[in-house]
């Protein structure tokens, strides 16, 4: 077991991903592209982006069409309005026909008033024909209008749902960048060796009594961590005793049972398990004095710091 300095990197690494590939999508995905709506010259025509990212024409709205002068207008009412002008000057020539000196007789008179009272018509039905296109055109313009209202709604709604995506990603870099800050320690060993500040390590022969040692002989390596790592710990020897504090004094116990009182509760302190605190549930420190005798504190004090976790060798999880 051991703190990696290539855990906190990888941790920062992914931390830079998430908030490259949110914030990114983010920014590529509410930008300008190829084939978006832009606004144009002709208000009754529809404009995209090309591949350059220039308002390019791409037809006249539905219902309009292109006139002689290039310009998308409203079909029915162009053909409306064209019929009235007609209309219009049919009516006054029939109107200079019915009042010529030419016209004599009474059967050119009547057929002069009947061409007249037609070109009346015919413009009366012009005019009526040219407003009921007007408003088909106004009501197509509505329609338009309501439809872009939705796509603009619906871009809108796009983009919150983009900007919400985008901050979750965020927060989740900052909870990952808060851990890597953190300096969390990392299991990286099943078994391992424990070393005080003054280079003894904890041993276990097997007969219910903690040494220490300065050397690597048996009962000092193949320490482990039973529970949760690293606040919820029994801490059991090579030979299968775990270490107790019992809030009575400064002794330092060994006991075969993993149950009972003060065994259970240890927790490791520390960003690097080169240089940590052992703590039991009562909140004492597991501490060591120079000639390697244990004892247990309730202070940070210089004894009870600087332990280390040193993996066995050939015990490395991959």
């Amino acid at each position: 077991m051991a703190r990696g300095s290539s855990t906190g990197i990888i941790l920062i690494l992914f931390m830079c991903v998430i908030f490259v590939i949110g914030g990114g999508l983010y920014v590529y995905t509410t930008r300008d592209q190829e084939g978006d709506t832009c606004t144009g010259d002709d208000p009754n025509a529809e404009y995209t982006l090309d591949q350059d990212l220039n308002c390019t024409f791409v037809q006249c709205y539905p219902g309009f069409g292109i006139n002689e002068d290039g310009a998308c207008v409203f079909i029915a009412e162009e053909k409306a309005t064209t019929e009235l002008e007609l209309a219009r000057e049919d009516l006054k020539l029939k109107q200079l026909a019915a009042q010529s000196a030419e016209i004599t007789s009474e059967g050119e008179k009547s057929k002069a008033a009947a061409e007249l009272v037609a070109a009346e018509d015919r413009q009366r039905a012009a005019a009526l024909a040219l407003e009921a296109a007007k408003d088909e055109r106004k009501a197509a313009e509505i329609e338009r209008e309501a439809a872009k209202d939705e796509r603009k709604a619906a871009e809108i709604e796009r983009e919150a749902e983009l900007a919400a995506e985008a901050a979750e990603s965020e927060r989740k870099a900052a909870e990952i960048a808060e851990l890597a800050a953190k300096e969390v320690l990392v299991v990286e060993c099943k078994k391992f060796r424990i070393k005080g500040r003054y280079r003894f390590y904890l041993k276990d022969m097997g007969d219910g009594d903690l040494r220490t040692d300065k050397r690597n002989v048996p009962g000092t390596e193949g320490w482990e961590f039973e529970g949760s790592f690293p606040n919820n710990l029994r801490i059991k020897g090579p030979k299968g005793y775990y270490l107790k504090d019992m809030n009575i004094d400064e002794k330092v116990r060994f006991d075969k049972r993993s149950t009972v009182p003060g065994v259970g509760g240890w927790s490791i302190e520390g960003r690097k398990l080169n240089d940590v605190r052992i703590k039991s549930r009562y909140g004492r420190y597991l501490a060591m004095k120079t000639d390697g005798a244990l004892y247990m504190h309730k202070s940070k004090i210089p004894d009870a710091n600087a332990w280390k976790i040193v993996c066995a060798r050939g015990d490395i999880i991959t």
